[in-house]
């Protein structure tokens, strides 16, 4: 049995993107017949609810040297890296061992690695000719490593969307360690829409979720992994940039016309949420053609073709 190991981290600073991004790309292994491994710090297993179900073994919350981590990884046929303190001198010593593959937010830093997967929507792969040279370059929305959750959720969401009902319930999602704005968004939401229940999106299990978001008219939530899950299901939604990495995926969505974006959200100044957010729940045609255009931009099977791509390195 082939076997891959997963690099990566998840706190309430970090953020459980990369991790939630792993699992996905786990799960398609699975599938394949792949054992699965991660390398994480202790603190990260429980940052998302259901993310133990693998063999998990400890690394420091800061990497350790090249060397020192390539021996701790050891034995696979394939790894998978994706935490912000990643370099390409871990690649490398990574790669003097086992085919390396990373899980980018985009051309920050120099990649030493065999593939790259980006699920940055409508980023250009040429973006990365100078800093993944020989990379295989898996990037755009449709290789978003997603949980399948969100996919067996997909044609039951989109049919609710198309028959255009009012907005009876919302969803507030935003991710790890986002407590503060989250309460914020919640109370909005209930005064802008005091007839519809609020959801606020933490600590539930990705198939809790996936059906949450299904069953949800609206919501309201950052521009992480979090809103290419939300796109899966054609949930309208009003997003922002919580954390700079996710400036450019907020770029992409917008510009696909998948999400709307009242800009940084301000609990202190939120008059053009509250507008956007009043507008929204009265025009039934936007949050449609909203809809149409997420779901059609992430289909839910990008952790699939990212695999079916990464298995024959």
């Amino acid at each position: 049995m082939s076997t891959v190991v997963f690099v990566t981290d998840a706190s309430p600073s970090v953020g459980g993107g990369h991790l939630a991004r792993c699992l996905a790309l786990a799960e398609a292994f699975v599938a394949r017949g792949w054992y699965v491994r991660f390398a994480m710090p202790d603190a990260a297993r429980a940052v998302l609810a259901d993310g133990a179900a693998h063999e998990v073994f400890a690394v420091p919350p800061t990497l350790p040297d090249p060397k020192a981590l390539a021996a701790l990884v050891g034995y696979a046929d394939l790894v998978v890296s994706d935490r912000y303190d990643m370099t390409a001198d871990h690649e490398r010593a990574l790669q003097a061992r086992v085919p390396t593959v990373a899980v980018a937010d985009g051309p920050t830093r120099r990649f030493a690695v065999r593939a790259l997967i980006d699920p940055t929507p409508l980023r250009d792969a040429a973006a990365y000719d100078t800093v993944a040279p020989g990379a295989r370059r898996l990037v755009g929305a449709g290789f978003a490593p997603l949980r399948g959750a969100f996919a067996r959720h997909r044609d039951a969401a989109l049919a609710r969307r198309r028959a255009g009902d009012p907005v009876r319930r919302i969803a507030v999602a935003l991710g790890a360690g986002a407590s503060a704005a989250g309460v914020g968004l919640v109370a909005l939401a209930r005064a802008v829409c005091p007839a519809a229940t609020v959801d606020a999106v933490a600590g539930l299990s990705v198939e809790a979720v996936a059906a949450l978001y299904a069953r949800a008219d609206l919501a309201l939530g950052a521009a992480g992994v979090s809103a290419l899950e939300r796109c899966v299901v054609g949930l309208p939604t009003l997003t922002f940039a919580l954390a700079g990495n996710q400036r450019d995926a907020l770029d992409g969505l917008v510009r696909a016309g998948a999400v709307a974006s009242p800009g940084p959200w301000d609990p202190g100044h939120d008059g053009a949420w509250r507008s956007a957010l009043s507008e929204l729940v009265g025009d039934a045609a936007t949050r449609m053609a909203m809809a149409e255009r997420a779901a059609a931009l992430v289909d839910g099977q990008g952790a699939g073709r990212a695999v079916d791509a990464l298995v024959n390195l």
